[in-house]
C-alpha cells in the first residue's frame, strides 16, 4: 500500500512540474535583445502566427497582433539558427515551450527544441 501512495504522489508531482506545450505555426517575429534588457543576459524572441495562449506564457501585441513570446537565451545558437533559417525559408516550425517557474528566462517561457516543418 505504502510503494502504490508513493507511485501515485510521484505521477500527481510530475504532471504538476512539468509544464510544456509543443506548439506551431509560421514565425511572425524574432527580435534580439541585447544584455542590457534582460538581467539574465543576451536573448531573442519568437512568436509564431495564431498561437495566442500556451500555458502562462506572457502575450503582447508587438506588431503582428496580441501573440504568446518566448525566449532563446544566446546560448541556444542551434536553436536560434533553426528557427531564423525556417523565417527566411517561410517554413512552418514545431516549438516545445517550457513555462516551468524554474526554467524561465526573464520571467519569460522558453524553447526547449524545435522542428521545421
Amino acid at each position: 500500500m505504502k510503494f502504490l501512495t508513493l507511485i501515485i504522489f510521484l505521477l500527481i508531482s510530475t504532471s504538476v512540474l512539468a509544464q510544456v506545450e509543443l506548439v506551431s505555426g509560421d514565425i511572425a517575429l524574432m527580435r534580439a535583445h541585447n544584455k542590457s534588457v534582460g538581467s539574465a543576459g543576451s536573448f531573442t524572441i519568437v512568436q509564431l502566427n495564431g498561437v495566442t495562449d500556451v500555458l502562462d506564457c506572457t502575450k503582447a501585441n508587438l506588431g503582428k497582433g496580441a501573440l504568446a513570446y518566448f525566449a532563446i537565451a544566446n546560448e541556444e545558437k542551434n536553436i536560434y539558427s533553426m528557427l531564423l533559417a525556417a523565417y527566411m525559408s517561410g517554413k512552418s516550425v514545431e516549438v516545445h515551450v517550457d513555462s516551468t517557474p524554474a526554467n524561465k528566462f526573464n520571467g519569460l517561457c522558453v524553447v526547449r527544441y524545435t522542428s521545421i516543418l
